[in-house]
């Protein structure tokens, strides 16, 4: 539906599991805090694949969710080149809709703390 001639929304993720650094990059007058590593950089990849309304990881946070919440992506896998030698890692499809019921309340709970602070709900399913 369109709302004062606002295009729709239409979102998709990439996401991914393993180690991330942040780093402060800037001078003293200003600066940003930017994140890397192999699961930030990983995750973005899966951005760019995904399709409206498509939620897409890589296989470290596949390998953590249920065997039926993650099905093998048809771009997988992406080959990439580290220490000489040429690897793979996969994408996954994830069925996002199963985990709509865990965002509830996230915003609430952070409120200005560290996401280590933020919990599931058990929702009755």
């Amino acid at each position: 539906m369109r709302a004062d001639g606002i295009q729709p929304v239409q979102v998709r993720v990439g996401l991914d599991f393993g180690r991330l650094d942040f780093v402060r990059m800037g001078s003293p007058m200003g600066s940003e805090v930017n994140v890397l590593g192999f699961a930030a950089n990983f995750a973005s990849k899966c951005a760019k694949i995904a399709n409206s309304w498509e939620m897409v990881a890589g296989q470290s946070l596949a390998a953590l969710l249920p065997p039926d919440d993650v099905e093998i992506h048809k771009q997988s896998p992406h080959r990439y080149m580290r220490d000489g030698d040429t690897r793979s890692y996969h994408f996954y499809e994830v069925s996002w809709i199963r985990y709509l019921k865990h965002v509830e309340g996230i915003s609430v709970q952070l409120a200005g703390r560290p996401v280590s602070a933020v919990g599931l709900a058990d929702n009755g399913g």
